[in-house]
């Protein structure tokens, strides 16, 4: 008898514990009682569009957990991709909308946009919405064509792509120019009002380097009446030096100081470099030639700065020295030295370095 009351007393304390944890408050969630992010649909497909529409859709967002869920942050993946005001909490059993919209100027084809959310789910602390779909346009032409990289300026290359009409009226195409005299273009009907090639070409003598121009042409359809292509050539030179420039640093030098400028052969035959000089005095200069397993070596000049030597401000110096190639008969690389600040008192980004110099400066032979 003393038995079953132990047991029956024992029963029915078990059952008040239970029912006093699960009705007691906790401000901070067990791992048995989180919060749960929940979307009905993280990823939209918003079908076909034009492009230029701005795309907009409503996520709905829901807690399904057992404490408030916090939404710290929505981002998108870039800046085609906004977000509305979101909901910073939420409690058990309630849902929310985030409104994103995308803007198409910039797109064409199939394109898909993430955007970032994070929040105090403890199990999904980051969720990635998507959305995707296809922008549409009238005319589809490409809008760049690189052309094949050349070894000599008086190369001429071509490259054909196609113009295709997407819309219902007949297309023609007028007016076709080029911003650059060095590149030319064509155009032929492949399909009558349909379907259209497009032939760039190179107009010789290039210049060495990067060749840009944009090919324009006139339209039929109101909603493009022009297209601009944008079309480009790399010339390598046959013979060409990094870095363009060397810089130092200011402060005398404790010990000796390596800078080093590489010569690149790329003439097809021998490259002999002579007559190299320094515009500052005591700085040596050796010649190191690097065996690339062909007839065309690379070639590195070291420059060694004494120790002692101590750059001034505004220091303009250069290293020059001569090839043999007829057209690139000289290089003079520019030798710069940083500035000096005063200290501040607050603390401050360190100054940017003097802007380079795009090229280096050789001497050429017209």
């Amino acid at each position: 008898m003393k038995t079953s009351r132990v047991i029956s007393l024992t029963v029915q304390t078990a059952a008040l514990l239970s029912i006093s944890l699960w009705a007691a408050p906790s401000e901070e969630f067990g791992p048995q009682r989180p919060p749960t992010i929940h979307f009905e649909a993280p990823v939209h497909d918003f079908g076909e569009v034009s492009k230029g529409t701005i795309v907009r859709h409503d996520f709905l967002v829901e807690n399904t957990g057992f404490s408030p869920l916090k939404i710290k942050e929505v981002k998108p993946n870039c800046g085609c991709t906004l977000a509305d005001d979101w909901p910073k909490l939420l409690q058990p059993g309630e849902s929310g909308i985030i409104s994103i919209q995308v803007k198409t100027d910039n797109f064409r084809g199939p394109i898909t946009k993430s955007v970032r959310v994070e929040s105090n789910d403890p199990n999904k602390g980051v969720t990635l919405l998507h959305i995707k779909g296809n922008v549409w346009m009238p005319i589809e032409y490409p809008f760049s064509v690189p052309l094949k990289a050349q070894l000599s300026r008086d190369s001429i290359v071509s490259k054909a792509v196609k113009i295709i009409n997407k819309s219902e009226d007949p297309l023609t195409l007028s007016g076709i120019r080029s911003t650059d005299p060095r590149f030319k273009a064509d155009v032929k009907t492949l399909k009558h009002g349909r379907e259209f090639e497009l032939t760039i070409t190179t107009v010789p003598p290039l210049q060495y380097g990067h060749n840009r121009a944009n090919i324009i042409l006139k339209t039929s359809n109101p909603e493009m009446s022009q297209l601009s292509i944008m079309t480009y050539v790399t010339v390598t030179p046959p013979v060409d030096v990094i870095p363009t420039y060397l810089r130092l640093n200011p402060g005398k030098l404790k010990k000796p100081l390596n800078k080093y400028v590489t010569v690149r052969n790329r003439t097809g035959g021998e490259l002999k470099l002579s007559e190299a000089k320094v515009s500052i005095d005591g700085v040596g200069i050796t010649l190191i030639t690097l065996d690339r397993g062909n007839s065309r070596p690379y070639y590195r000049y070291q420059l060694t700065f004494p120790a002692g030597y101590e750059a001034p401000e505004g220091l303009s110096a250069q290293f020059t020295f001569k090839t043999s190639d007829k057209e690139f008969p000289q290089f003079v690389i520019p030798i710069r030295a940083g500035i000096r600040r005063a200290p501040s008192l607050r603390s401050r980004p360190s100054t940017p370095s003097p802007g380079r110099a795009r090229r280096p400066f050789p001497e050429r032979n017209n």
